[in-house]
């Protein structure tokens, strides 16, 4: 008949909430994608001024009023994004940066990381979270272990990875979930016609 149908489930706790994340987070985020730290620390700003109330840009951000003298169809919300293709319209973010960011965002969920579940670039975009972390963390999943416990990451982290993971262990507890707790469901279905 020509039809096709596909279903796929997600942990949603397992990406970045592009309206959660506050402006560091964002930073670390597009550094774990390798974008370059002054482009990085651009677009985390001007996502914060994207989403704030006001029209009063932050030193790196930008506001409606650079958006219009750009020329942009698309003018900031001052509110949350309402949609993912929102995030293309940011100043800074490039197709390369977007195809690779992408996967990584919701909108969804309660904007805490699940530290069993999400990729390397939301890992690190989290309070006292680096490498050697991630690399534990990944580590324990090719076992087949998953962190019950904050303090199971802890005891496993080298000198370094430990320092950061204690100097913010407070942070990091409050941005994080180790079980599934919100799953977004998507389905797309085509027929022979379109």
């Amino acid at each position: 008949t020509g039809a096709s149908y596909t279903m796929s489930a997600y942990d949603a706790n397992s990406r970045l909430n592009l309206n959660r994340a506050d402006e560091e987070m964002l930073r670390r985020f597009f550094r774990a994608l390798d974008v370059d730290f002054g482009l990085a620390d651009r677009i985390a700003q001007s996502i914060m001024d994207w989403r704030d109330p006001d029209d009063l840009h932050r030193a790196r951000g930008a506001e409606r009023d650079e958006y219009v003298r750009l020329g942009s169809s698309v003018l900031p919300a001052n509110g949350p994004f309402r949609s993912l293709d929102e995030f293309r319209h940011v100043r800074g973010v490039t197709p390369d940066i977007l195809e690779r960011a992408r996967p990584h965002l919701t909108l969804l969920a309660s904007g805490r990381i699940n530290l069993n579940t999400a990729d390397r670039p939301v890992l690190l975009s989290l309070p006292g979270m680096e490498e050697g972390s991630v690399s534990v963390l990944f580590r324990m999943r090719r076992e087949g272990r998953s962190v019950r416990h904050l303090a199971d990451l802890g005891a496993e982290l080298p000198a370094r990875a430990l320092q950061a993971y204690q100097d913010e262990y407070w942070n990091l507890l409050q941005r994080t979930v180790l079980d599934t707790r919100e799953v977004e469901v998507v389905s797309r279905g085509t027929s022979a016609s379109g």
